[in-house]
């Protein structure tokens, strides 16, 4: 006997003796080119969408829900609503009402309210303490946690306001919003 052919799945990567055991054999002979495993996963997730979107009749109380309503693994067990051991239901408080359920006076008069009710306070940004003149660099956060950072441009301040800063570099000017450091997209340091 030989050596044993091989081939690696696109899905996972992984490579496996070209067999029976790891690959399922086609109708002209030769084997998928997915292995046993990623056909399965495949078709086991497949499964559980359906399931998820299929109705079914709660033994409990006899309504008809679709199947993310009730717990994994079928059989008779009861929906979310009725098995105190389920899937906990959420809380709201008094009076709430969920948005696709109100009309559309309702929800004009509940955006008025939010309007109203709100303080005019926005963002509060500290105060950059970097002069006019002063040599600066400008990092930009990496990542959405936005606890890296890279360098962006270095520079001159040129002009401050309540809401901006302007860095003028080399060939250009960049302005920057001081939100903008208040939320940690970027950062300024002074070169030293």
């Amino acid at each position: 006997m030989g050596d044993l052919k091989e081939r690696t799945c696109y899905i996972c990567g992984e490579t496996h003796p070209l067999t029976k055991e790891h690959f399922k054999p086609t109708q002209n002979g030769n084997f998928t080119q997915k292995c046993k495993k990623c056909i399965y996963k495949e078709r086991l997730a497949k499964e559980r969408k359906v399931a998820k979107e299929t109705d079914r009749v709660c033994p409990a109380c006899g309504k008809t829900k679709k199947g993310k309503d009730f717990p994994k693994g079928g059989g008779k067990r009861v929906c979310f609503d009725c098995d105190p051991k389920g899937k906990p239901t959420k809380k709201f408080s008094e009076g709430y009402q969920p948005i696709k359920n109100m009309t559309e006076e309702e929800l004009e008069a509940r955006y008025q309210h939010l309007l109203q009710d709100t303080d005019d306070v926005g963002l509060k940004t500290k105060p950059i303490n970097i002069n006019i003149g002063a040599k600066v660099y400008i990092k930009k956060a990496t990542s959405e946690r936005k606890d890296s950072f890279t360098e962006v441009l270095r520079g001159c301040v040129v002009g401050k306001t309540d809401e901006f800063i302007i860095i003028e570099c080399k060939n250009y000017k960049e302005c920057f919003q001081l939100v903008d450091f208040a939320i940690n997209d970027y950062k300024i340091k002074e070169c030293k």
